[in-house]
């Protein structure tokens, strides 16, 4: 999703004349309403989900910020406005502040993760003290779009698609490569890590020295792994596949876990 087609210039006023949070609503709603996304939503409709925003907690943050927002199950697209108010008003902010800064966005109701990106895009934007001076000192709608997103990062992307972590533990040296083609099948980002069996470690106590030669530490691989989590009951069935029944054949173990954050790729 482009921030661009969603900051509409005609829904940006420069010198809005509310005095308190209610009026400010009022005039969002109106200037809402000059977007041909919200054809199909009256502004009486667009008042009350503002309102009803408001009560769950104010939408003030800090600094002269402020970020009413709303969620519409008529709505099909995104729409985002701005007002500038001079002399500020008070929207309950965070630091009793009144906010002269003063973004909208009325979103599809379906759509909340791209809602909380496109917040967090306009209040991350929003904290460097040099881009607020700068937009507050614009005297045309055009201006004001075109300094914000100058400065912000026009490019929400949608949450990326969830992904595991794989470990698979294996013993049987003529399984590796047929294991290793399954993920490269499954376009998983692989690394293989040579091990030694537990046994090559035990030797070296006293009370289990008797019980494992030193000499034999035998085959051990680790291979560990991130894969698109819909794949995951995939790779096991291939695995269990290859090597003959993970149940009834020792010497291979796979384990999956969900992956809270993943950074960066492997080559």
């Amino acid at each position: 999703m482009d921030i661009f087609n969603c900051l509409k210039e005609e829904c940006i006023q420069v010198r809005a004349q509310s005095t308190n949070k209610e009026d400010i609503l009022r005039e969002i709603a109106k200037l809402a309403k000059k977007s041909s996304a919200l054809d199909m939503i009256s502004e009486d409709e667009l008042l009350d989900a503002l309102m009803e925003r408001e009560k769950i907690g104010s939408t003030g943050f800090e600094n002269g910020i402020a970020i009413p927002h709303c969620r519409l199950n008529k709505v099909k697209e995104f729409t985002v406005g701005l007002l500038l108010v001079p002399d500020g008003v008070d929207f309950e902010a965070y630091d009793g502040k009144p906010s002269n800064i003063i973004f909208f966005i009325i979103a599809p109701d379906s759509e909340r993760d791209l809602h909380i990106r496109l917040l967090s895009t306009i209040s991350r934007t929003l904290i460097d003290v040099a881009v607020r001076k700068e937009i507050i000192s614009k005297t045309t709608p055009l201006e004001v779009q075109e300094t914000f997103l100058r400065h912000a990062n026009c490019d929400i992307k949608k949450t990326p698609e969830a992904q595991c972590m794989f470990n698979i533990a294996l013993q049987k040296e003529d399984k590796l490569n047929d294991i290793l083609q399954a993920l490269s099948a499954l376009s998983a980002s692989v690394t293989v890590i040579e091990a030694n069996d537990i046994g090559s470690y035990l030797h070296r106590l006293p009370l289990f020295s008797s019980f494992w030669n030193s000499e034999e530490k035998g085959y051990h691989i680790l291979i560990v792994g991130v894969l698109n989590k819909k794949l995951a009951n995939e790779l096991v069935r291939n695995i269990d596949t290859i090597v003959g029944g993970l149940a009834e054949n020792p010497g291979t173990m796979v384990t999956i876990q969900d992956i809270l954050i993943s950074a960066g790729s492997l080559t």
